[in-house]
């Protein structure tokens, strides 16, 4: 639906537009070019210190953090 759609665009430029707002206020710069995901494609997982996770976005690579 059309609706949807839109609104999915809406919500995205504001997601976009919260987080280049936050990053502007640490001196962080997006450059063109750059990936953005506005939403998420997972379900969110629980984390602790001492936690390692590997997220894999297949051609778009992978990125692995650990929580100290």
């Amino acid at each position: 639906r059309k609706e949807s759609s839109a609104a999915s665009d809406v919500y995205k430029r504001q997601a976009l537009t919260w987080l280049i707002n936050e990053l502007n206020k640490y001196d962080i710069i997006l450059y063109s070019g750059q990936t953005i995901l506005t939403g998420t494609c997972i379900k969110p997982i629980t984390v602790a210190e001492g936690d390692y996770i590997v997220m894999d976005f297949y051609e778009l690579g992978k990125v692995d953090c650990y929580f100290s």
